[in-house]
């Protein structure tokens, strides 16, 4: 019998989402979580296998995690399905990221993925050897090709989740420039960049550091006081119990075995490298979203350098909003995704 999980499904979940979604993943969220939308969050929770290299898994197949949310179906609706939307959350985050995102997606009639990265979220990662970000990238790669038969999609990038969405792109217009004589396309058609000013900064200086800095580092992005203190700088409207139940969630995950060699793993792969790539987003249609209010984005300058290397593309500054306005104004953030994905220079989508 083979090993391939892609052999089980029969249609891809985007087709019949019956008969490929798996069941919903039994977890328990940590005890006073206040927020309603977490729990319901947590019901749209999945898993599936999916296959990869020996390098990644000597059992050559992941858990990969994720939230879908099935599409609404409009009334006046002409078309079947729209266009499913991929979410990418940032790093050491989870699907839980986009959970008030979401729901408003789907009920606009899109298939929406919020995809946990490779080593953080809340698969199992007993099994998993490399966590680098080649690795995350060719996980997200086989569970789209797993889930969506790799069928055209836009692709939501938020922070660190925007390099790994530059990632796919990239990977995925080389695969349409190599085989175009054979009429195949780019299946990405639209790019939507959360704060995704971090595609400028590449890692590569991480694989220089001493094992010992690196360690130190990672003891750093362990320590709640100061994820919290760097939770609450990213806000405008701080929320205390929003952000009390968020840190409530990250110390779950924080607090599972194998957490700290995924990180020390990625940080020493040098993670992503994605500033000579941004240019690829010239070829697809591009929405850049981003809070005035966001100290680091803002601070220096960095908006203004996207628009420039990616002239093509159309920008949504979010008033009175810091560095996650799917969170602080998810409203107005799905609003100025639908609109982008609806306007008349898509319709080629």
């Amino acid at each position: 019998m083979s090993t391939d999980p892609r052999e089980d499904a029969i249609e891809p979940a985007i087709i019949n989402e019956d008969l490929h979604i798996s069941c919903p993943l039994e977890m328990k969220l940590p005890a006073g979580i206040r927020d309603s939308s977490f729990h319901e969050a947590a019901s749209h929770l999945r898993s599936t296998m999916v296959p990869v290299e020996p390098s990644i898994s000597p059992s050559e197949a992941v858990e990969v995690t994720y939230m879908y949310w099935s599409p609404v179906k409009n009334e006046t609706a002409t078309d079947s399905t729209k266009l499913p939307v991929i979410l990418l959350h940032g790093f050491d985050g989870s699907s839980f990221e986009f959970r008030r995102l979401g729901p408003l997606l789907s009920g606009a009639g899109h298939p929406t993925y919020a995809v946990d990265a490779l080593g953080w979220g809340c698969a199992d990662i007993s099994n998993v050897t490399d966590f680098s970000a080649k690795s995350k990238l060719e996980v997200l790669m086989e569970f789209w090709e797993t889930i969506g038969a790799n069928g055209d999609v836009c692709i939501v990038g938020s922070s660190l989740g925007a390099s790994l969405a530059v990632e796919f792109t990239n990977r995925h217009q080389q695969k349409s420039g190599v085989k175009e004589a054979n009429g195949d396309h780019n299946i990405v058609k639209a790019v939507i960049l959360i704060s995704g000013h971090v595609v400028l900064v590449d890692g590569d200086f991480m694989k220089c550091l001493p094992i010992s800095w690196i360690k130190f580092c990672v003891w750093l992005l362990g320590n709640p006081f100061l994820r919290q203190f760097v939770d609450n700088l990213s806000r405008v409207d701080n929320g205390d119990d929003d952000v009390k139940d968020s840190m409530k969630v990250w110390k779950a995950r924080r607090n599972r075995e194998g957490w700290e060699d995924a990180q020390i793993s990625y940080m020493k792969s040098g993670g992503y490298s994605t500033s000579a790539k941004v240019p690829v987003l010239n070829k697809v249609p591009t929405l850049m979203i981003w809070g005035t209010g966001d100290r680091i984005a803002c601070g220096f300058g960095f908006p203004r350098i996207l628009e420039y290397i990616v002239p093509n593309s159309q920008t949504h500054p979010v008033e009175n909003c810091g560095h996650f306005p799917h969170l602080e104004k998810p409203d107005e953030t799905a609003r100025e995704i639908e609109v982008f994905m609806e306007s008349k220079t898509h319709e080629d989508m």
